[in-house]
């Protein structure tokens, strides 16, 4: 039966992830058409895929997958879950989880020992210690257990989450502090410490926590000569939880109890192998159709993003200024040169009315150079390019009989000003040294030349 649901959770799992992956895929997609530079295009919609991914793994694996073990206590349909579905990672630590409630007691020492060496982890050293020293516990070593104890206060001490890492040791208990009062045979200080994680409510929701503090609990009871409460408990751990390292403990308690014998958890000694390697292989899964539906729409997302850069300069006027300079209304467009640039005349919502000078990039693409914003009604200006060594002179007029009768282009438009007129009234090959931009006041620069003329 744990095959067949272990099955159908594995492909359920499956098929919730590539759902979310074809959502995040096409919202990646008309992301790609906002009207926005296309490089940050290109980055929010990569960064938005794999965030969606992430997420989603994470709901799927804490909703689906974590209750597996937490609540239902089956350690080995857990991973073989994990290990089943190609949008959960199968991280040391849930292989060393598995191991420690399957008792596979060699495999937790050995990677516990092996993680402890990995500097990436110093936050989470103290989670690793503690199940080293659960383990040593459940073996009778206590010198070893002895020794954990001591190194893991030291290593707290570095942690630097330390509230979070406290938090988590006053809500499931601090097995820890357990060990110590044990090893200095002070039961009752054993005792009382669980006796509040048992009456809290905080243990309903996560019965491998509740399973846990009742297994210390017990123990407790049982060295301090309760012996029908120790039973209660072990009872519930041996009706409850079958498939946990904590069974096969408990009816030894129960059978001496019942027996009216003295039992005490029996000295194993295991080796610790300096060459252990975490198995990190994948279980076979079952949904193979689910597993390429996914990667054909990361390769296909990946596809996409390599059209698009390759193609980020746009295919027309209109998109090089819209998604350059947030243009709304293109007005006027002027052929610079035989290379086919274009000088625009343009309004957008940030500037009011501006200019631009388009470099053609090849057959019917264009991107920005040089631009100028905030020009007024009245004004006179120019646009010089350093690349082309091209200078264009234009001029804004609200008097359609002052615009000069040699213009090289006009065009009517309509503003909140009122009606005006753009055109350009030169265009001059000079040698260009930097791109500038540069305009002033219409009646100032008539002024200027009406002084110059009388003198």
């Amino acid at each position: 039966m744990d095959k067949k649901e272990s099955y159908d959770i594995i492909t359920s799992c499956n098929k919730k992830f590539n759902i979310s992956l074809a959502v995040a895929l096409i919202i990646s997609f008309f992301i790609l058409f906002f009207n926005t530079n296309a490089i940050f295009k290109i980055l929010f919609s990569v960064c938005f895929f794999f965030a969606i991914a992430f997420i989603a793994s994470t709901v799927i694996k804490s909703k689906y997958i974590n209750p597996i073990l937490n609540n239902e206590l089956n350690p080995q349909k857990y991973y073989t879950v994990i290990c089943g579905t190609h949008n959960a990672t199968k991280y040391a630590i849930d292989e060393m989880l598995v191991s420690y409630f399957m008792r596979d007691y060699n495999a937790v020492i050995n990677i516990c020992n092996l993680k402890l060496k990995d500097k990436k982890i110093r936050n989470y050293k103290y989670f690793y210690i503690q199940y080293l020293a659960r383990t040593y516990f459940d073996l009778g070593d206590y010198e070893n257990l002895k020794a954990t104890c001591e190194k893991f206060e030291s290593e707290l001490s570095e942690v630097k989450n330390l509230k979070s890492a406290k938090k988590i040791r006053n809500a499931f208990g601090n097995p820890i502090k357990y060990y110590d009062s044990y090893l200095s045979a002070d039961f009752k200080a054993c005792k009382e410490q669980y006796k509040r994680l048992i009456d809290d409510s905080i243990l309903l929701n996560n019965k491998l926590q509740k399973i846990a503090a009742y297994y210390l609990y017990a123990i407790a009871c049982y060295k301090l000569g309760d012996f029908e409460e120790a039973k209660a408990y072990f009872t519930v751990i041996v009706n409850e939880a079958p498939l946990l390292c904590y069974c096969e403990i408990a009816k030894n308690y129960i059978h001496a109890i019942d027996n009216n014998q003295e039992f005490d958890l029996e000295k194993r000694s295991i080796e610790i192998n300096p060459n252990y390697e975490i198995p990190q292989g994948k279980a076979v899964m079952p949904d193979k159709r689910g597993a390429v539906i996914g990667i054909i729409a990361i390769i296909l997302l990946a596809v996409i993003i390599c059209i698009v850069s390759v193609n980020v300069a746009p295919s027309t006027p209109e998109k090089a200024l819209k998604n350059n300079e947030g243009m709304t209304e293109l007005i006027f467009t002027y052929e610079a040169n035989k290379e086919k640039d274009l000088f625009c005349f343009y309004n957008t919502k940030r500037d009011g009315l501006s200019v631009a000078f388009l470099e053609c990039t090849g057959e019917d693409k264009y991107k920005v150079g040089v631009t100028l914003d905030g020009i007024s009604f009245g004004s006179k200006g120019e646009i010089g390019v350093a690349k082309r060594d091209l200078i264009i002179e234009f001029a804004v007029y609200d008097n359609i009989y002052d615009i000069p009768t040699n213009n090289l282009g006009v065009k009517e438009f309509s503003a909140e000003e009122g009606t005006a007129y753009f055109c350009i009234t030169s265009v001059r090959n000079e040698n260009v040294t930097f791109s500038h931009t540069s305009y002033s006041s219409l009646s100032q620069y008539e002024e200027i030349i009406s002084m110059f003329e009388n003198s």
